[in-house]
C-alpha cells in the first residue's frame, strides 16, 4: 500500500486554498480562451435552409459592420492570408 501520508499533512484552510486557486486560474484560462477565437459579429439565421448562410443581425463595432446587413446570403468566406482558398459554406 503506498503511503499517502504527505495528502493528510496540509491544514484544511490550505488545501481549500490551493483549491480556490486553482479553480478560479482554471476559470481565467477558460475565459481566455474563448474570447480569443475569431470574431466577425454575425449572427446567423438558423431557420434558414437555403445555400450558404443567411445573416440574421450585424453586430454593431464589429469587422462585419458596414460590409454585410441582415438578410443578406453568404456563400463563401476569401481570407486574404489565404490567397487561393475559398470556404464553402454549406448547411450541416
Amino acid at each position: 500500500m503506498p503511503n499517502n501520508r504527505w495528502l493528510y499533512s496540509f491544514a484544511p484552510v490550505t488545501t481549500i486554498t490551493i483549491a480556490a486557486v486553482l479553480a478560479v486560474s482554471l476559470a481565467v484560462l477558460s475565459a481566455m480562451l474563448a474570447l480569443s477565437g475569431p470574431w466577425l459579429g454575425i449572427v446567423f439565421d438558423r431557420s434558414y435552409d437555403g445555400p450558404g448562410v443567411r445573416v440574421e443581425q450585424v453586430t454593431d463595432n464589429s469587422p462585419a459592420a458596414g460590409l454585410l446587413r441582415a438578410g443578406e446570403i453568404i456563400n463563401a468566406f476569401v481570407t486574404p492570408s489565404m490567397e487561393g482558398w475559398i470556404f464553402y459554406l454549406s448547411p450541416h
